[in-house]
């Protein structure tokens, strides 16, 4: 369903900043206990409707930003890897300035999930921060620099090249690649397997290089928790 409901983040924030500290029992009309639990993405959905946004299939949950809503602890799928994978295993990768990760994150509404209790009805927003990653923020310099060592070492794995050390990174590969990607983590992103699991899962297939460069499922890029717990120590 496209949204023909459009929105800029200064709209949406005070709507969001008002809705922290409420159990989703009073947050929350017509609440589906059993669909919130299984659907990780169904608080942030809610979020979105009761900003006044409808479920869309846009780049991004506003005109110019996103909206995160998890636990501290889990990671966090930013954007899928499929369509642009080329432009991230290629020798000279595109610049994360001009990158569609870059696109998705610049802006952001960040609301951590309190989870008292497994009752979804106790469940609340812990607070609710504007997060910029743009130029010139400390952000902005990690995720770039966590961006670029994952450039470098997918086109490793993948053209079965010799992995590079890189410190206080990790990565599943081996000391060669073997063709294929790898979950690869960096101080605040990753890229790591997102699929619907089961017969639905497709391997991500590269056009320059004309076959598929994952042995089963499609990735994204994912902000670790790392990253969560960055923000919500220095961000008020």
């Amino acid at each position: 369903m496209l949204n023909n409901i459009s929105m800029k983040l200064y709209e949406a924030y005070p709507i969001c900043k008002q809705s922290v500290n409420i159990p989703f029992e009073k947050l929350f009309s017509n609440l589906n206990k059993d669909e919130i639990i299984r659907n990780k993405g169904k608080a942030g959905q809610l979020m979105e409707n009761l900003c006044g946004l409808k479920l869309s299939n846009a780049t991004r949950d506003f005109e110019d930003g996103e909206l995160k809503t998890s636990e501290l602890k889990e990671s966090t799928a930013i954007t899928m890897i499929t369509s642009w994978i080329d432009e991230i295993i290629h020798e000279n990768p595109i610049a994360f300035e001009k990158s569609r990760l870059l696109k998705k994150i610049e802006h952001i509404i960040f609301m951590p999930l309190e989870k008292p209790s497994c009752n979804p009805l106790e469940w609340y927003f812990k607070n609710c921060t504007y997060i910029p990653i743009t130029k010139g923020t400390k952000l902005y310099e990690q995720i770039e620099n966590d961006y670029n060592n994952i450039c470098i070492l997918s086109h490793e794995q993948v053209y079965k090249k010799k992995i590079s050390h890189v410190p206080n990174f990790k990565t599943t590969s081996k000391s060669f690649g073997d063709g294929f990607l790898h979950t690869t983590s960096g101080k605040f992103i990753q890229i790591r397997t997102k699929d619907a699991g089961g017969n639905k899962s497709k391997p991500i297939f590269s056009k320059k290089l004309k076959r598929n460069v994952t042995k089963v499922s499609r990735m994204a890029f994912y902000f670790l928790a790392s990253f969560k717990y960055y923000v919500d120590k220095n961000f008020k």
